[in-house]
């Protein structure tokens, strides 16, 4: 039988006892946080553990091991944000978006101009690299291509930039082996296979229908002409996400409304599962999952979101949420959305005044 360890080095102390471990990773929120509680008895150099103040200093980095026999692997990285000591020695570690809370920032225009004044596009990956602290570094490799012109940013430090940005381009921005992730749609990590009769724990899947839940993406903006306009991109009444035009062209629009599709509308499993430790899945990953007994719950699926949770006694659980089969398709291709995108703009331009509505 495996035996189970956990190895937390805080500034180069290495702790191996904890009463439990709690690891929340999502690719829809900035931050990965870790929450780590100690047995009561434990010691450290001959003092009970909450008297250590040298110790858990807020601002210590924090690295967390958990594996089985001499496979132990790197599970988080971060820093200390808090200490509590009212029952339960506790700590929380919060990854490198602490360090992007610390950086302040003045409210600034992103965004250039020409030799006239007037406002210019610019990648929207010159914006992160002027303003990002230089303890984190953007992955660059993966930037998504979009282009912005004289955007105004009110923000005090750059955790709030990222959270701006976040919602004005339908972004994903994470941290992923110490690099700073920006995406727009899905980059896809490392592929695990997991069978169900030996991995799985516990589960709640169920069989989705895209047709049981239809989707409208309702498209607002002004025109050049000062004209508000209207559009939709769906089939059915059913859930309707907006999108505002502001600081969007046609690609960028059209790689929005493709990544709601892909969110919201797909056929196969929605849900979580419950594994053992192994294989160590991270969200962006693939999980190619085959099941003798169960048709349904073959295939291969993007990991939205991974909760793991340690102790001694139970081991190592991850929660996995299952987004969509990567082989499942949408009803509509991006190069679709993008031509309907270009016909909505094109028709509204023919209109004179008011307020236009268009259904495609």
């Amino acid at each position: 039988m495996k035996e189970v360890k956990c190895e937390i080095n805080i500034n180069g102390h290495v702790i191996d006892q904890v009463k439990n471990i709690s690891i929340n990773s999502d690719r829809k929120t900035l931050s990965d946080t870790c929450e780590i509680e100690f047995p009561r008895k434990l010691s450290w150099y001959n003092q009970h553990m909450t008297k250590s103040g040298d110790l858990f200093k807020i601002g210590s980095i924090v690295t967390v091991k958990l594996g089985y026999d001499d496979n132990i692997v790197k599970r988080f990285d971060g820093f200390l944000t808090k200490v509590d000591t009212n029952d339960l020695l506790k700590i929380s570690l919060e990854d490198g978006m602490y360090l992007a809370k610390l950086f302040y920032i003045k409210p600034f225009t992103a965004g250039e101009t020409d030799s006239n004044g007037e406002p210019i596009e610019v990648p929207l990956s010159s914006v992160f690299k002027k303003m990002l602290p230089v303890n984190i570094t953007l992955d660059s490799g993966v930037f998504p291509d979009i282009r912005i012109k004289h955007l105004r940013i009110n923000a005090r430090n750059a955790y709030e930039v990222f959270e701006f940005l976040k919602k004005e381009f339908s972004l994903d921005i994470y941290f992923r082996d110490g690099k700073l992730k920006v995406e727009v749609l899905p980059n896809f990590y490392d592929t695990h296979a997991v069978d169900f009769s030996r991995h799985v724990v516990s589960h709640n899947l169920e069989s989705k229908n895209s047709t049981d839940f239809p989707l409208t993406i309702r498209v607002t903006g002004i025109d050049h002409k000062n004209n508000n306009f209207t559009f939709d991109i769906g089939k059915g009444e059913g859930k309707i996400i907006n999108i505002d035009t502001h600081n969007q062209n046609i690609k960028q629009l059209a790689d929005r409304i493709y990544k709601e599709f892909l969110n919201f509308q797909f056929d196969g499993l929605s849900g979580d599962l419950t594994i053992v430790g192994e294989p160590f899945i991270q969200h962006g990953d693939i999980i190619h999952m085959s099941d003798e007994e169960t048709q349904e719950h073959n295939g291969e699926f993007l990991i939205n979101s991974v909760k793991t949770v340690f102790d001694m006694q139970s081991g190592i659980r991850q929660t996995l949420e299952i987004g969509r089969d990567i082989k499942f398709k949408p009803f509509y291709e991006i190069q679709q959305i993008a031509q309907l995108a270009q016909l909505a703009f094109d028709a509204n331009e023919k209109l004179k005044e008011g307020y236009h509505k268009l259904k495609i």
